[in-house]
């Protein structure tokens, strides 16, 4: 039975009791009751408070334990009564409002014991410990990002400086010029390979442009010895005199024109040519391609006087090996 005041007593005080009906089996008789004083409910639920608080419910959710409570702490021991009940269990644990809350219900009586307590207080050193312990892991880890940080720039500068100076090789630049590593014996080595390499490839290069050309040079001779250019010469001066003869006049120039510029382009016994050889190639060739597209082109060539003598060097004849 809940806590109630005693009726026998001529000083009522708080008590509670254990009650059975007297019965034979066919018809209830009356009842026996058996009473506890208030204080020794007290006595079985106060703790102390580092290790938490009690409370005590009835079946019908009556606060046995505490008696008088009122205000928030009433709210609260309500509010914790309604989540056990809405959770319907015989026993668990959950946290609410800041409490670390364990609950138990009698098989017997049906009473609810309820342990609530402070998280904070649960743990031995309080909150100053946790926050102590939280600050010191940030510390620690903040810390070791910085070395980690420092030592992987360390290893990873090296590479990144070498992809730098890699990306700006070509075949004009072929050079591979690293920053100074220090002590670091195996970028000095990587540098010195490379510089070998680059030169070897330098040389190599030279090699081949050098046998292209020659062997370019080789089928252009070759070519222009097949052509027999003063044949071609000969033929071109028969028809224009053939021309000339019969008062083919536009005939005769063009074939003039166009032999003076074959003789230029297949010269090569002169190594230095000025201005105006160019200028009279041009006016040659624009000749001969205006009167292909007689009255659909014209061309006009202007040239100060200053220039005509200036000289323009040919490329060096190559010795074919």
């Amino acid at each position: 039975m809940p806590v109630h005041q005693d009726t026998f007593n001529l000083c009522p005080s708080l008590v509670y009791s254990v009650a059975r009906s007297i019965t034979d089996g066919k018809s209830q008789h009356g009842f026996i009751e058996v009473q506890n004083r208030y204080e020794q409910l007290e006595d079985f639920c106060a703790l102390d408070p580092q290790l938490g608080s009690v409370a005590l419910f009835s079946v019908e959710g009556e606060i046995l334990y505490p008696q008088g409570a009122a205000g928030q702490d009433l709210s609260f021991l309500q509010g914790l009564y309604a989540t056990i009940e809405s959770e319907n269990k015989p026993a668990g644990v959950f946290t609410e409002k800041g409490q670390v809350v364990s609950y138990q219900r009698s098989e017997y009586s049906g009473w609810l014991t309820v342990l609530y307590n402070s998280t904070t207080a649960i743990v031995p050193f309080g909150f100053q410990f946790i926050a102590v312990a939280v600050l010191l892991f940030l510390a620690l880890t903040l810390g070791t990002l910085v070395v980690l940080r420092y030592l992987t720039n360390r290893l990873t500068a090296p590479l990144v400086n070498l992809n730098k100076a890699l990306s700006e090789v070509s075949l004009d630049n072929l050079s591979l010029a690293l920053p100074d590593s220090g002590d670091t014996v195996e970028i000095q080595n990587i540098n010195k390979s490379f510089q070998m390499m680059f030169s070897q490839l330098r040389v190599a290069i030279a090699h081949s442009v050098q046998s292209r050309a020659n062997e370019e040079r080789a089928n252009y001779l070759a070519l222009q010895s097949q052509l027999n250019p003063h044949t071609i010469y000969n033929t071109i001066g028969m028809i224009e005199s053939v021309s000339y003869m019969h008062g083919g006049e536009v005939v005769a120039k063009l074939c003039r024109q166009f032999s003076q510029m074959l003789r230029y382009i297949s010269d090569y016994s002169e190594r230095q040519y000025i201005v105006r050889d160019e200028l009279q190639y041009l006016q040659n060739y624009t000749a001969l391609i205006e009167r292909r597209y007689d009255g659909k082109l014209g061309v006009e060539i202007t040239v100060e006087e200053s220039l005509l003598q200036k000289a323009i060097s040919a490329p060096p004849l190559q010795r074919i090996t």
